[in-house]
């Protein structure tokens, strides 16, 4: 899934707001993208997902860059996750670098951005 919290170009079809009892987040657009992800594990519990850039950005990879009024736009913060399930309820949540990742049964908690626990993503060509 793909969260956007705020997408001036998103259709009102993908508005979604997560709610319980405790909480509630709203985002501009929800997307699955399952389609365009690759999913490999080695049954170690590693893991690769390959998805490409321009399904995740809204900027073509060859314009970014350095760019003399602003810093390398090759360099973001973010984090990638993914959440393990037993077939009908979440168990364990998982991201590459946010560790708070204990909640599993409240959807507005776990939905919730914290941009204090993303890491920094350097973007590369293949």
């Amino acid at each position: 899934m793909l969260y956007r919290p705020v997408d001036p170009t998103a259709p009102k079809s993908e508005e979604c707001v997560f709610e319980s009892p405790i909480g509630k987040e709203g985002f501009a657009s929800v997307k699955d993208i399952t389609s365009e992800l690759e999913f490999a594990e080695d049954g170690a519990g590693n893991f690769e997902i390959s998805l490409p850039l321009a399904t995740v950005l809204r900027v073509e990879f060859q314009k970014l860059g350095k760019q003399d009024w602003h810093e390398d736009k090759t360099v973001i913060l973010g984090d990638l996750g993914i959440i393990r399930g037993n077939g009908g309820q979440n168990v364990q949540r998982a991201c590459w670098n946010s560790l708070d990742t204990w909640m599993t049964s409240d959807l507005p908690s776990e939905v919730r951005w914290r941009s204090i626990n993303w890491g920094v993503l350097k973007l590369v060509k293949p």
